[in-house]
């Protein structure tokens, strides 16, 4: 087993043990920005995990910023974030973003982070909000879930897939989904279509039932601790598309949100935001929009540093795995020892 392995494996125990006091001496900078999806109530029926992973429940949720309150943090908009890192902060930080604009996010989320005065970012999808995008992974989970041979056909090219167990279900979502996510081919919309031929209702109800619509943004926009950021026009894998496809999910994405409020949208989250789906090329696009920051998926801390790479910042994702663990054990692993095993030992991370 390889110390990687090692240590992921052992990971809430060296927490426990206080090795985190060390790594954060070094790793965790002077702030983070943390990734959720969606907070809601556990859900009864059997999930699949790759797609419930990105929900997690309001106690745990509460948790999380319990302990931040805790530890004395301070909570500045994301619109601060320029200038803090350009002076510096005493107080160590944390921002509170999440992505793809689900109604929960303001039924559970928000009241939490509303009693103790803390501002949170919604990064919203065009195409979601109009209903024009479909939230295919829970169309996908759902058809899956559902079947125990599944015969799909994609790129046009017929497919098998055995989904007899639970193992065999998940793993077929696996692959399903990370072929979607990677591919982008021109038949993406065609493969879409072909898995929504397995659900018996509208694929667009799950959109308009989980996401914010063009009433509750404008609505929004007059909270005085939300702020809303873009996150592209149809949430597509931006490295697959051409100059003209990927500027326009960027620019174009800003210039509605703007319209349909009034207001500026000063950030942009990348739909895929790993080292693979964004890079360079999309720092760069990302810029020139005109955007304030642009943030990834990159699992690393905040440094003053990052005030001259603000179009490649780095966030903790938080997910459903580590709910067991309770929300101590989690983030003092999260914001400390994990940066460190994750980026190789690299401590300020852009790239």
């Amino acid at each position: 087993m390889s110390l990687k392995s090692l240590i992921i494996k052992s990971s809430p125990y060296l927490v426990h043990t206080g090795i985190h006091n060390l790594t954060g001496l070094f790793y965790r900078g002077i702030g983070h920005i943390l990734n959720f999806h969606r907070i809601i109530p556990k859900q009864a029926r059997q999930r699949i995990h790759q797609n419930s992973m990105y929900e997690l429940t309001p106690d745990y949720f509460s948790d999380i910023v319990d302990y931040f309150v805790k530890k004395k943090y301070i909570f500045p908009k994301l619109t601060e974030l320029q200038d803090l890192l350009r002076t510096g902060s005493k107080q160590k930080f944390v921002i509170f973003t999440f992505d793809d604009g689900y109604r929960d996010n303001l039924e559970f989320a928000y009241p939490i982070l509303k009693k103790f005065n803390i501002p949170m970012t919604i990064y919203c999808v065009v195409n979601f909000i109009e209903r024009k995008s479909l939230l295919w992974w829970n169309i996908l989970e759902d058809v899956i879930l559902k079947h125990k041979t599944l015969k799909l056909k994609l790129n046009n090219i017929d497919n098998t897939f055995n989904c007899n167990n639970f193992s065999e279900k998940a793993d077929t979502f696996r692959r399903i989904h990370n072929f979607l996510n990677d591919e982008q081919s021109p038949d993406f919309e065609e493969n879409i279509g072909n898995i929504c031929k397995f659900i018996n209702k509208n694929p667009y109800e799950y959109t308009s039932e989980l996401i914010l619509s063009k009433e509750d943004l404008i609505e929004v926009f007059n909270e005085e601790l939300i702020e809303i950021g873009s996150h592209s026009v149809s949430h597509k894998n931006l490295s697959k598309l051409s100059e003209i496809d990927a500027r326009y999910e960027i620019t174009e994405s800003k210039t509605y949100l703007e319209q349909l409020c009034n207001k500026p949208i000063n950030h942009f989250a990348y739909p895929y935001g790993s080292r693979r789906h964004a890079g360079s090329r999309e720092f760069e696009y990302a810029n020139q929009a005109g955007y304030q920051t642009a943030v990834t998926t990159r699992q690393a801390n905040i440094f003053n540093e990052h005030s001259k790479h603000l179009f490649a910042l780095p966030r903790i994702e938080i997910t459903s795995h580590w709910e067991r663990f309770g929300a101590k054990k989690t983030l003092d692993y999260l914001i400390g020892l994990n940066p460190m095993i994750y980026n190789k030992f690299q401590k300020f991370v852009t790239k």
